[in-house]
């Protein structure tokens, strides 16, 4: 095993934890019945699938390279997908004000198209799709079907990832104006916690342009240079952007959020409790002080309010 081969697995690895953690403690804390919640927990799956792609065995015979090449392309394109729709529907909240129902609305015809377009990219990897192992770890398309795939691919990713970045970045403007007319300061508190939910939205089609970087690089090059290689650092670079989205997710939705961490922490204290002492049939749950200014909301139940 080269080095690539060594970053691809230890990256998927992370990518690969870093979502199950994601998922288990999102379906643990079922009181958060919030619509975002199946948002994060649909785009937790799908980077899932995405870094399991990516440790596929390729090298053991060509079928298995068939199965990681689709499996690479299908999960790459819904996850990207799945990361502009939390940014598209904070949009649809905050700066058009639209109503949950709504919402519900786009999450449901988000899923026809989705499941439209998988197929249609399907279909494309099927027919001009020929797997090659060239100077990496995973199988991808051949370089001599690599202009329809990049373009169809890689430009859908980047277009509508910038789209759906800009569209955060006029709501997380519109929800900063509102705190600055705020006069109390309990308000005030409110709107910068739903200001501090926005900001960690962002960063979801933030990470993925930037995840996404080294991969186009490679695919431009390719194409415009067909005798070229592609240098180590370029595909461990790949390796690891298009294999952490997991653990990304993990880190801004779990790790960085206050409230998660000390319903974490309560929830550890209880077990902890009844294990020491098995005649404590019932716990008395301890409010939380207003350490910051203001009453701490759960996990993004501001921002839908």
């Amino acid at each position: 095993m080269n080095s690539v081969d060594i970053f691809a697995i230890i990256s998927s690895v992370f990518g690969i934890i870093g979502s199950l953690l994601t998922i288990i403690i999102f379906l643990h804390f079922k009181e958060q019945k919030l619509f975002y919640r199946k948002l994060i927990l649909v785009l937790s799956f799908y980077d899932l699938l995405q870094s399991i792609s990516y440790i596929l065995p390729g090298k053991i015979n060509i079928y298995v390279c068939h199965v990681q090449m689709f499996a690479i392309g299908i999960t790459g394109i819904t996850s990207q997908c799945w990361s502009g729709a939390i940014s598209f529907v904070s949009y649809l909240k905050v700066v058009r004000n639209k109503p949950d129902e709504y919402l519900e609305k786009v999450y449901k015809y988000f899923h026809i198209a989705m499941g439209i377009l998988v197929l249609i990219i399907t279909l494309i990897i099927t027919v001009f799709g020929t797997p090659t192992k060239k100077d990496t770890y995973w199988c991808w398309c051949s370089q001599m079907r690599i202009t329809m795939m990049m373009y169809i691919f890689y430009w859908i990713l980047m277009i509508s990832c910038l789209i759906f970045y800009i569209l955060t970045v006029i709501e997380l403007r519109k929800v900063f104006k509102k705190i600055l007319k705020i006069q109390f300061k309990v308000s005030k508190e409110k709107q910068m916690t739903q200001f501090r939910i926005q900001l960690r939205m962002s960063m979801i089609p933030l990470i993925y342009i930037i995840t996404l970087i080294p991969a186009t690089i490679k695919r431009f090059k390719e194409e415009f240079d067909s005798n070229s290689k592609s240098s180590t650092a370029i595909n461990i670079l790949q390796a690891i952007g298009t294999t952490t989205h997991g653990f990304w997710d993990f880190l801004i939705f779990v790790v960085f959020v206050g409230e998660m961490r000390r319903k974490i922490t309560r929830c550890y204290k209880k077990e902890h409790i009844i294990e020491d002492d098995p005649k404590v049939s019932t716990i008395q749950e301890i409010p939380l002080s207003n350490d910051s200014g203001g009453e701490l909301e759960p996990l993004m139940e501001q921002i839908i309010k």
